[in-house]
């Protein structure tokens, strides 16, 4: 009956819940739920986002010349899918949106982008409303040592992500 959390994210999964409310009908959830928990997804990876291709033409095509001129772009990445070995969620319910408080993703060793970030995602309409660092851990890109990002110690790509849950 909530089908924000099909499809969008598929792997192992593993959570914990603390939530309640009145009722079990769509509209009594999405209003009047409230509670907290933590999703660990082992071998994930978003379906409804192609990561690869937003990156590459939307994230580095926004980089300042000087700094694009230097990306070194994998072929292997092009190709990257969003894949992780592991990501861990942590949100909070209440008035109708799941505040995501954090979410982190580790990469597969040379194959993809870490990711951190947070967010909201509106229940009745399955609004999406997310910041997240892409942080290149592996160095892919060749930008560690021209543009490293302190918090990271890495180059980091950040990115708003919204629309909906189904069409980011």
């Amino acid at each position: 009956k909530m089908p924000f959390a099909k499809n969008s994210i598929q792997g192992v999964l593993n959570a914990t819940l603390n939530i309640g409310g009145t009722g079990l009908n769509p509209d009594e959830i999405t209003s009047s739920w409230k509670g907290t928990g933590t999703v660990a997804v082992k071998d994930a990876v978003f379906s409804t986002l192609d990561l690869g291709k937003q990156i590459k033409d939307g994230a580095i095509d926004k980089l300042p010349e000087m700094i694009r001129s230097r990306v070194k772009i994998p072929e292997k990445f092009a190709d990257w899918k969003g894949e992780y070995q592991r990501v861990d969620i942590k949100y909070a319910l209440a008035g109708g949106a799941l505040t995501v408080t954090d979410i982190v993703g580790k990469a597969y060793p040379n194959k993809g982008l870490d990711l951190k970030g947070n967010g909201t995602v509106t229940l009745r309409d399955y609004g999406l409303n997310m910041n997240a660092d892409f942080i290149d851990t592996y160095n892919m890109f060749g930008l560690d040592d021209q543009v490293r990002d302190e918090r990271y110690g890495h180059f980091v790509l950040p990115a708003k992500v919204g629309n909906t849950l189904f069409s980011p």
